[in-house]
């Protein structure tokens, strides 16, 4: 009697591997003062303008994530036959100090395969803290997810938004996804001084 069924013993079970973030944010110019001055005319102005301070990676304390699983193949832009936002959907990240690594819930993984891949979008601060004035297209929405920032009338409640350069078509061999952020908004402040 012969035995044709063959047992795979020695391959363990793939393993669940967490999806982890890290984020950097581009070094923010000093503004131009007189005449091409490059002294920091932020600091020469009245106090009090805007309450939008710069974020940087060590202030940083929320961003939001949307990602998209392709399977085996890339990330399509095309906004009307084009990937879905179908894995994370503005999933707030976050930490409560630059000490403290970055977290979310619930946990998402990285597809077993490591043929098939996730593609990544991410903005800063998460819309939940920006009172209302920042909103991402819907998880119907296919291609580039859209964001959409309100300016608010009040200067006090004016916000520094960042987006991360995106990352496309990434595999669990990937580890952590690296996010670099990037400012998309100036601050501006004019000022009237008296020449003698």
């Amino acid at each position: 009697m012969s035995c044709t069924q063959t047992t795979t013993l020695d391959q363990p079970e793939q393993q669940q591997i967490p999806l982890n973030f890290s984020v950097s944010s581009e070094a923010h110019e000093p503004a131009v003062g007189e005449f091409g001055d490059t002294t920091n005319a932020i600091s020469q102005a009245p106090t009090g303008l805007t309450k939008s301070y710069i974020l940087t990676t060590t202030n940083l304390t929320s961003f939001g994530v949307v990602s998209s699983y392709t399977g085996t193949g890339n990330f399509n832009t095309n906004t009307s036959s084009g990937s879905l936002p179908n894995s994370m959907y503005n999933v707030d990240v976050s930490r409560s100090s630059s000490s403290n690594p970055w977290d979310y819930s619930p946990d998402y993984f990285w597809p077993a395969s490591t043929s098939n891949k996730l593609s990544f979008f991410a903005y800063a601060p998460h819309s939940s803290d920006c009172g209302g004035a920042v909103s991402i297209s819907s998880q119907s929405t296919r291609g580039v997810p859209r964001l959409y920032y309100t300016v608010p009338s009040d200067p006090t409640s004016h916000i520094d938004l960042l987006t991360a350069t995106p990352r496309l078509n990434l595999t669990r061999t990937t580890g952590t996804v690296s996010l670099a952020m990037k400012h998309v908004m100036a601050k501006f402040a004019f000022y009237v001084k008296k020449w003698n």
